[in-house]
């Protein structure tokens, strides 16, 4: 949750900035409460936040040493004008433990 606190507004509006971790990807809800001598209002709009790919991946939750395994990936393009056809490039590396058998990089080509 984020919190800009009070905040002075006139008639001719204003704008609050927030810095989202790049890793965010969902909906956000944007909340208003605005206070005046004679009125009170509010006001809310969802919006959705995302990068030009969404990254799905699909793995085991548990795994001995030793074991070896393949990972799933489902990648969709949501980047705007990018066309049909575009490939995309993805890589992998691993930490700690786990070791990547193969090459760790696939292009992609819908």
């Amino acid at each position: 949750m984020f919190w800009s606190g009070i905040v002075d507004a006139g008639p001719d509006g204003t704008t609050v900035n927030f810095d989202l971790p790049d890793s965010f990807s969902g909906n956000l809800r944007v909340m208003a409460v605005a206070v005046g001598e004679q009125a009170l209002g509010v006001t809310q709009q969802d919006t959705v936040v995302r990068g030009p790919f969404v990254i799905t991946p699909s793995v085991l939750t548990q795994a001995a040493p030793g074991d070896r395994f393949q990972m799933a990936v489902g990648v969709a393009n949501v980047l705007e004008g990018s066309g049909k056809g575009l490939p995309v490039t993805l890589s992998v590396t691993s930490d700690g433990p786990l070791k990547v058998v193969g090459s760790g990089e696939q292009t992609l080509t819908p």
